[in-house]
């Protein structure tokens, strides 16, 4: 009898030393098989989730709270059948955000003519062009963003080596300056809207911007002036034989807030026709 009374009080001992140990509790807070009703409440900084009632007691209530940094941005997604939520909460909810922006920027660069035929003189041009307006998406990553603008471009080359833009035969042309003439000025004008797509990734203070430019010619023109025995002469012509159709390719490296570089190069050629002086344009320029 004392042997098996010293063997229960041997597993009492035992049992009493199991119970006092630390027990370890996994990742899952609490689980509740059908609620009544859950409630979120949140402050600046703590986040607290009740729960009321379960499958088995109405009366059970549970209570969870947890601190978070300041500022930080929760998100929460409600479905027809469950209403489903992470904990913590963690920083998300951006949605694609549109905004309208009017004249955006403004460009001005050095147009260098490339592949250059039948008498074109002119070692550069000048380019100044804008957005009118624009239509921008910015992407959830907040650093992504799309546009699609209307815009307007003009591109000025003035003829040298004593030489002047004419119109022969409705096409552009060039021909000597009167040898008796001073004061010689001679102006190849252009005029294009364009529908640029620009794609720009933003960095900390800079950004990067790839823009394709479909370019259709409303306008090119030719303004002479010369000087013959004290007396002025302007000559001025229109409606060239400038392409219909054009296209630009940009790459723009912008510093936040204080404008940036940018290159942009025209593939196609400016003019139709084989007597044309005719040429492709690679530009090099500032944006505001």
């Amino acid at each position: 009898m004392k042997r098996l009374l010293s063997t229960l009080l041997s597993l009492l001992a035992a049992l009493c030393t199991h119970a006092a140990s630390p027990v370890c509790i996994n990742d899952t807070i609490v689980k509740v098989i059908r609620p009544d009703s859950i409630i979120v409440t949140e402050t600046d900084s703590i986040t607290n989730v009740s729960v009321f009632g379960r499958d088995d007691d109405h009366t059970y209530t549970f209570s969870y709270s947890k601190g978070f940094p300041t500022g930080t941005d929760t998100t929460l997604g409600e479905h027809t059948t469950n209403w489903n939520f992470t904990l913590p909460f963690q920083r998300g909810g951006r949605r694609t955000k549109f905004s309208f922006n009017f004249m955006p920027y403004l460009h001005m660069g050095v147009i260098v003519p490339l592949e250059k035929g039948n008498d074109m003189y002119s070692k550069i041009g000048w380019q100044v062009g804008t957005d009118v307006f624009n239509i921008s998406a910015t992407l959830p990553s907040n650093s992504d963003i799309l546009s699609i603008a209307l815009g307007v471009e003009c591109y000025a080359f003035r003829q040298q080596k004593g030489h002047q833009w004419i119109k022969r035969d409705g096409q552009l042309g060039t021909i000597p300056f009167n040898g008796q003439a001073s004061h010689r000025r001679s102006m190849l004008e252009t005029v294009a809207l364009t529908i640029p797509v620009h794609y720009t990734h933003e960095f900390k203070n800079t950004a990067l911007t790839l823009s394709a430019i479909p370019e259709f010619p409303i306008h090119s023109g030719i303004r002479n002036r010369y000087t013959i025995d004290n007396r002025q002469i302007r000559d001025k012509y229109s409606k060239l034989n400038h392409q219909r159709f054009d296209m630009a390719f940009r790459v723009s490296f912008i510093y936040k807030d204080a404008g940036g570089i940018y290159v942009q190069f025209n593939p196609y050629k400016t003019f139709t026709g084989t007597t044309s002086p005719n040429f492709k344009m690679l530009t090099v320029g500032f944006t505001f």
